[in-house]
């Protein structure tokens, strides 16, 4: 995995919506990626926290909590990682509030 091959999934500033941009170090406020270990992680909003943890790159956040900013960070040149966020991108913008099943 190199740096230059990393995506992030992010939030639109309409939430119904994601949108995935090129990693760029420092670029994305609040987001650390950490190549060596192969992890991500994302302070949003201010002061507060939205992760704690160290996320696997490939891999998205939770967004139950908040619907805003980073989703995932992803490596572009490996498949699965594609497929993850593109699950995580639906997901994401899912309607948890729906009476009508998805399926």
């Amino acid at each position: 995995m190199k740096i230059e091959d990393l995506v992030v999934l992010m939030y639109s500033p309409n939430v119904c919506y994601t949108k995935v941009v090129e990693f760029r170090e420092n670029k994305i406020k609040g987001l650390t990626v950490d190549i060596e270990k192969g992890v991500w992680s994302y302070r949003g909003l201010e002061n507060l926290l939205i992760n704690t943890v160290n996320i696997s790159i490939g891999c998205s956040r939770c967004t139950l909590d908040s619907r805003y900013g980073v989703i995932g960070v992803y490596d572009r040149e490996n498949i699965n990682h594609l497929g993850n966020m593109v699950s995580n991108g639906i997901e994401a913008t899912r309607d948890r509030f729906s009476l009508v099943d998805d399926d």
